[in-house]
């Protein structure tokens, strides 16, 4: 589980989504924890990553279904 994301942590979300979003391949936050997305909404960014939530809640980050191996 996430416990603690400084500003590094948070700008390499950033820019997965925007690699995602140049690429055509969104990025899409499962089962994120309060804590990064308390700071998405600080930043502006809450509505621009699509946020899943899962009845197990494990936590992923996916960047597209059909990815090939290596971007993954």
């Amino acid at each position: 589980a996430l416990t603690f994301i400084d500003s590094s942590g948070l700008a390499f979300v950033l820019q997965l989504h925007k690699v995602g979003q140049d690429d055509g391949m969104p990025l899409v936050l499962r089962d994120a924890p309060d804590l990064l997305t308390d700071l998405l909404e600080m930043v502006g960014m809450a509505g621009a990553i699509q946020l899943e939530s899962t009845d197990d809640g494990q936590a992923a980050v996916t960047v597209a279904q059909n990815c090939p191996r290596d971007m993954a």
